[in-house]
């Protein structure tokens, strides 16, 4: 923490005030995060813009409606982030009372935060409840306003965003939201019409990782104006680039990263194995990921006779998936868009990112976001989505130019550390805290 947060020089001592809100401003941004579980390990991208903006010099503060898993990861304690988070449940009632502990104390700190910032709350002319509801979590999340030192709030998705939108209001700063896509119908966390409206009137602007993610906050109802293009970032040094020339005699290793769910495709993928099972004996289908569709996708692999050559790895992070990049030759994400909205559409595939610059050729769908992020006849290539026959397809194609591998798997990594290197992506995200930050900042010099 001490190597992010160093103390400020003596002759810088002297107290200015917050651009937007009442305290003090010394230089340095103060961001509140906001996002739906912390940590999150399936949710690197979050912990990557964390460590980019603390690397350059932000206090950060985490809330979060809960948190999944038991472990953290490692770079959590390395960040200096473990234990720091504040849990405020989204969909609990009885979590959210539980916030109200503070209160309780009112000599202790944490009391005397909550009724500062219950004064905050109560004295603010920004801000009105629309209903009990509403008002029972604004004053669960009332010591957050305790001297009102935050710069600005950072929201991962639109339901955090929604959940704390209270903050921004009463201390009259910049809301900046991360939009990872659009929630399930059966999912949780779908804000009313009413919510998003509400959201998309007073949140500062939206962040969207792809044209295709833009131009569904679009159709939510976020104005085009508020909506800028940033993706996602990955730390290439967590995917060392390992080239593999294609095998003489061990087997041709296929790879997937991805929950298994009907949106990922996996299905078309084992009926292009099976199609290439008598071209390509020695070949390995290798899938990494958990989720319901599971029983169906054994099923897939009894009817395809694909007992011999599938292997299902479960979910593996850290070191263990990174053996399986090192190992695997061919990336394989097979998307499909899904018209009824049950399952997710891709919006960036991220995975991707992750095989190319590790070395492995990919070959995706032409679905959702898939095309604008990667150089489809150039370091990947496409196929159209449910199409078992057009996959297979490519995929021999693709071993057939084995000669071609070295420029493709270049050409791979070169586009990844152009386009979604975490150090870039978080250099162009602090720019935008100080494009949102600047006007408030020259209203008060």
């Amino acid at each position: 923490m001490l190597a992010f947060h160093p103390e400020p020089d003596a002759d810088t001592s002297q107290t200015e005030r917050n651009p937007r809100g009442s305290g003090p401003w010394n230089g340095r941004k103060s961001i509140l995060v906001a996002t739906e579980s912390f940590p999150n390990p399936l949710q690197s991208y979050v912990l990557n813009s964390l460590e980019e903006i603390l690397r350059r010099g932000a206090r950060v503060t985490i809330v979060a409606g809960g948190r999944l898993g038991q472990d953290e990861p490692e770079r959590v304690g390395q960040l200096g982030l473990t234990g720091g988070t504040r849990y405020f449940p989204f969909d609990s009632l009885f979590g959210t009372l539980r916030s109200f502990q503070p209160y309780l104390w009112p000599f202790a700190k944490p009391g005397r935060e909550a009724y500062r910032g219950l004064w905050t709350l109560a004295t603010s002319r920004r801000w009105r409840p629309t209903g009990l509801r509403r008002f029972i979590k604004a004053m669960a999340e009332a010591p957050l306003l305790a001297g009102g030192h935050f710069d600005l709030v950072h929201a991962h998705n639109l339901v955090p965003a929604y959940e704390f939108l209270m903050v921004p209001q009463v201390l009259d700063i910049p809301l900046l939201t991360t939009f990872h896509g659009l929630p399930t119908i059966k999912g949780s966390g779908i804000l009313t019409e009413g919510k998003k409206a509400e959201l998309f009137h007073c949140g500062d602007l939206f962040l969207a990782n792809t044209r295709f993610a833009r131009r569904q906050l679009e159709q939510a109802g976020c104005p085009s104006h508020k909506i800028r293009i940033l993706p996602q970032g990955l730390r290439l040094v967590d995917f060392p680039f390992r080239p593999k020339s294609a095998p003489t005699s061990d087997p041709i290793v296929l790879l997937t990263v991805a929950r298994l769910s009907i949106d990922k495709g996996h299905r078309y993928a084992l009926e292009a194995v099976g199609r290439l099972r008598e071209r390509v004996p020695r070949m390995e289908y290798r899938i990494v990921g958990a989720g319901p569709y599971r029983k169906e996708l054994e099923e897939a692999v009894r009817q395809f006779d694909l007992a011999g050559c599938v292997r299902f790895l479960g979910p593996l992070m850290g070191v263990e998936l990174r053996r399986q990049y090192a190992e695997a030759h061919v990336f394989l994400l097979p998307s499909v868009t899904d018209p009824s909205g049950i399952h997710l559409t891709e919006t960036q595939g991220v995975v991707m990112q992750e095989a190319q610059a590790s070395g492995l050729i990919v070959i995706a769908s032409q679905t959702g976001g898939i095309p604008e992020c990667v150089e489809d006849g150039k370091s990947a290539f496409l196929v159209p989505e449910r199409d078992a026959q057009s996959l297979a397809a490519k995929i021999t194609w693709v071993l057939d130019h084995s000669d071609q591998w070295p420029a493709w798997q270049r050409a791979g990594r070169k586009w990844v550390e152009d386009n979604f290197a975490s150090e870039q992506i978080g250099k162009r995200l602090w720019d935008v805290y100080d494009e949102l930050l600047e006007p408030r900042r020259a209203r008060h010099a």
